[in-house]
């Protein structure tokens, strides 16, 4: 049986994406969650046309550095900003029932007949994928800073990513679209083709690109195999 997450449980950046969507001032947000002020004025210069971008790098951020990070670190840090509806409405989130918590996370038609139609499983596959993806956000972003124009042409030709990140690509959007198309796939074989063409978008530039998409085919097949007991087939 599913266990239902609850307050002193660790978030996903998939949850806090969609659930704190409605956020306003991510700076202030940050603070509050003890990200220094140096890492929220870093990432406000590397994100200085899309608050979504700067605040996915800011729970990126704070979760690669609080190693207790916890949904009542979250609720807390709203209620010191007096987002008291927005805490609230998380709190109540996370009082339900796991079935519910799915539908909460994507609210879009078209995923949740993914997960009416795959169950758990779909569902329990695109958080093992977005695990691996987050674990690695900083190497990965490391990797991409010299090529990441050719890899943002790569993303687009294969129909990834939309024209307004190409010519303008960033890490973070780049990986925000490539997560939010992870939720319009239906079943399993569509999401290893999807994730196939991050990891040859990725080879194709060579390099430390081609090695870190050796890893991350290993981690997603590690991890997908541990947590579900099947193979992913990339």
């Amino acid at each position: 049986m599913t266990s239902k997450p609850g307050i002193s449980e660790r978030p996903t950046q998939a949850f806090l994406v969609e659930w704190l969507d409605a956020l306003g001032n991510w700076k202030r947000f940050g603070i509050f969650l003890d990200v220094s002020q140096a890492h929220i004025d870093k990432i406000a210069r590397e994100n200085p046309h899309s608050e979504d971008d700067a605040k996915m790098a800011l729970f990126s951020e704070w979760l690669r550095t609080s190693i207790k990070a916890s949904w009542r670190d979250v609720i807390e840090a709203l209620k010191k900003m007096n987002e008291l509806a927005l805490a609230d409405e998380i709190e109540q989130k996370l009082r339900m029932e796991p079935e519910q918590q799915r539908a909460a996370i994507d609210l879009n038609p078209q995923s949740l007949n993914a997960y009416e139609e795959e169950h758990v499983d779909i569902v329990k596959l695109q958080r093992a994928l977005r695990r691996v993806l987050q674990r690695n956000y900083a190497i990965m972003e490391s990797s991409l800073k010299e090529g990441l124009k050719p890899f943002a042409a790569h993303m687009f030709a294969k129909g990834v990513i939309s024209e307004a990140v190409r010519d303008h690509p960033t890490y973070n959007g780049i990986m925000r679209e490539f997560q939010a198309g992870m939720g319009f796939k239906k079943n399993r074989s569509q999401l290893e083709q999807y994730c196939h063409s991050l990891l040859e978008s990725l080879s194709s530039q060579g390099g430390p690109m081609k090695s870190c998409a050796d890893s991350l085919e290993g981690e997603w097949k590690d991890e997908v195999k541990k947590e579900l007991n099947i193979s992913l087939n990339l």
